[in-house]
């Protein structure tokens, strides 16, 4: 009879106990295992020696802490470059699979990894819009990063990460290095 009074016991003291880390986090709200998310992303780096900002968005589902979703991203900065005596502008953009987990996201301030994978292409233009050279490149994109939950269904997000290039050596691009340190804010809309 004692064994089953201390089970018992023991059995209401850890509900007790989960149940009271649930009541102190920062956000109260119940756990939703699958969800909808999207949002917005800003992206600086350097390309060519010079500051860029890729600005775009991805949208996806999440499972329990795991985020599944596409992305897409476009140079907004004005980069000019000398190639074989023409003064070009650069565009570069990508899209493709995201991936992501937050740790601990009942938090007010959570971790977050980001993995970014998809494909595009890199150009150069001339002021009338032709295409001068156009190449196309893979995208890998590991980075790590904090999220703030502004409130039930908002998160913003800084990230920093690295962004490797594959792309087929061309001589045109023997200048540009598009492998760099990134450095990404996102404002996430969701049911967290």
């Amino acid at each position: 009879m004692k064994k089953i009074i201390a089970l018992i016991g023991c059995t209401f003291g850890i509900i007790l106990s989960v149940q009271a880390q649930i009541q102190k986090t920062p956000i109260k709200q119940k756990a939703v295992p699958i969800s909808g998310f999207g949002g917005m992303l800003i992206e600086t780096s350097y390309i060519a020696g010079k500051s860029a900002t890729l600005i775009g968005g991805g949208a996806g589902i999440r499972i329990h802490q795991v985020y599944l979703g596409g992305y897409g991203l476009g140079l907004s900065s004005d980069i000019l470059q000398q190639v074989n005596n023409q003064r070009l502008r650069l565009t570069f953009g990508h899209g493709g699979f995201w991936l992501k987990t937050d740790m601990l996201s009942r938090k007010l301030v959570h971790f977050t990894l980001d993995a970014k994978v998809g494909w595009g292409s890199v150009n150069f233009v001339q002021n009338d819009g032709t295409n001068v050279y156009k190449v196309p490149l893979l995208v890998a994109n590991p980075a790590i990063g904090l999220n703030l939950n502004l409130s039930r269904f908002i998160k913003i997000s800084g990230i920093v990460g690295h962004r490797f290039i594959s792309l087929n050596e061309d001589p045109a691009f023997s200048t540009i290095d598009l492998n760099t340190f990134n450095y990404s804010l996102s404002l996430k809309f969701g049911w967290w």
